[in-house]
């Protein structure tokens, strides 16, 4: 047998293990994927409040109103990561602006605490 293989499989074993802080103790839960700190969502004053149905083939439903989606249109999640039409699975509150045509262009799936916000009034 190859002595060089199980030293190389074990320095990288030893490099992962002191990469990541050392080894978890057991039956401890994974810890949760952390927020960059400070992030800070803009969501435009104008963005209207709904709840988006999940779309379907270029059509999305926001409350009582069927709308397309634009061409560009660009779904975020509550941490801010863009996300596709086919991942949402379920209703979701969120705020939305849509383009000249009336498609929808920008949606923010809206956290708790966004939820919890008054729309601000257009000025």
């Amino acid at each position: 047998m190859n002595l060089l293989i199980p030293a190389l499989v074990e320095g990288l074993i030893d490099a992962m293990i002191n990469s990541q802080g050392g080894t978890p103790a057991p039956g401890t839960p994974p810890s949760p994927i952390a927020t960059p700190a400070g992030l800070v969502r803009t969501i435009p004053a104008n963005a209207e409040k709904a709840t988006m149905n999940p779309p379907y083939q270029g059509m999305v439903q926001m409350d009582d109103k069927a709308l397309r989606l634009s061409p560009a249109s660009q779904i975020r999640d509550e941490f801010n990561r863009i996300v596709l039409p086919g991942m949402l699975q379920k209703p979701v509150l969120v705020r939305y602006t849509t383009d000249s045509y009336g498609n929808v262009h920008n949606v923010w799936i809206l956290t708790q605490a966004e939820a919890r916000q008054p729309v601000p009034k257009p000025q």
